[in-house]
This record gives C-alpha cells, sequence and structure tokens, in this order.
C-alpha cells in the first residue's frame, strides 16, 4: 500500500494515535482563542471548564471538527498535524497560540514548502503530499508551524511575564 492508500483507510476508518484526544485537549489549553478547521471552531472556553480530556463527549467534539473534512488523506494530515503540535507544545511548554489556531492555514503552508523543496509548480492537488511518507509529511508540518511561531503566531508565556523598565 502506498502512503496515501494508507492515509486513506486511516481517514475513512477515522483512527487516531494513542492519546490523541488527550494531546488535543493540550493543544487548547494553550489556545485560548481555540482551534479552526474548515471554518468551524473548536473554542477552549466552555470546551476546557466544561468537558475533561478524557470524557467522551470531548472526543466528539473532536470528531465533529474532524467530520468536516470530506477527503479521508487531508483528515489524516489534520491528525499528523495535531500530533505535531501537541509535540512540539510538550517539548515547549512555555509556547502557546495567543491567536486562533487554523489548521487549514498550517496544512496549506506545509504543501506549499512540500512543493518548493521538490521545485515543483503549485497547485491544489495535493496526492503527492499525501503519498509522502510519514516522516516526509510530519517534517513538513513540523516546519510549518515553525513558520507560524516564527511570524508571531505564538507567544512565550516567559515572554507575557516580562515587565520592561523605562528609565528616565
Amino acid at each position: 500500500l502506498t502512503p496515501q492508500q494508507i492515509r486513506m483507510i486511516d481517514g475513512c476508518l477515522g483512527r487516531t494515535p494513542k492519546r490523541f484526544y488527550e494531546k488535543v485537549w493540550n493543544i487548547l489549553l494553550k489556545t485560548p482563542q481555540g482551534v479552526c478547521l474548515h471554518d468551524t471552531l473548536l473554542p477552549q472556553q466552555p470546551t476546557i471548564s466544561e468537558m475533561s480530556p478524557g470524557e467522551l463527549n470531548f472526543a466528539l467534539c473532536v470528531e465533529n471538527l474532524l467530520n468536516r473534512i470530506q477527503h479521508p488523506e487531508y483528515r489524516q494530515i489534520v491528525v499528523e498535524l495535531l500530533s505535531v503540535i501537541a509535540t512540539i507544545l510538550e517539548r515547549n511548554p512555555e509556547l502557546k497560540f495567543p491567536q486562533q489556531l487554523n489548521l487549514d492555514h498550517i496544512v496549506q503552508d506545509a504543501f506549499k514548502i512540500f512543493l518548493k523543496d521538490l521545485k515543483r509548480e503549485m497547485t491544489n492537488d495535493m496526492s503527492s503530499f499525501y503519498n509522502a511518507s510519514t516522516v516526509a509529511t510530519t517534517s513538513y508540518l513540523a516546519r510549518a508551524v515553525v513558520n507560524a511561531m516564527l511570524s508571531g503566531d505564538v507567544r512565550s508565556e516567559i515572554e507575557e511575564g516580562l515587565t520592561f523598565c523605562q528609565v528616565s
């Protein structure tokens, strides 16, 4: 089976990695404006104040968001993206996303980086990206997340706690 076929099967079956919903929960904790996918928002509040990470209702909220995606391969790429974001946040607990986290924008950025690296023309056909290995897509998704961070979409809690003195 090709990577695209595996993603299609996993997407159709709604497969997610272990602790996936807990990972999404941890992303929400660091994203006050919520997570957006296909113009649908999973808000931080009241989600995290009314549910727990292991609760079935929370998993259903996440699935409701993912089920808006028509293409199963794209769904799996978004699942991979959420896992990448969760890993980055786990390894850098001081980081958070002050703005709404738009998953579609990050996937599109990853796809553009992928095409640029392969010196291919810009296209809307993502089948070459879907057919790339998980190792490759993970690295492109991580680069896109870092780009989002560097463009000011992420803040450090340490930075927010700093106050600057003015000498007059």
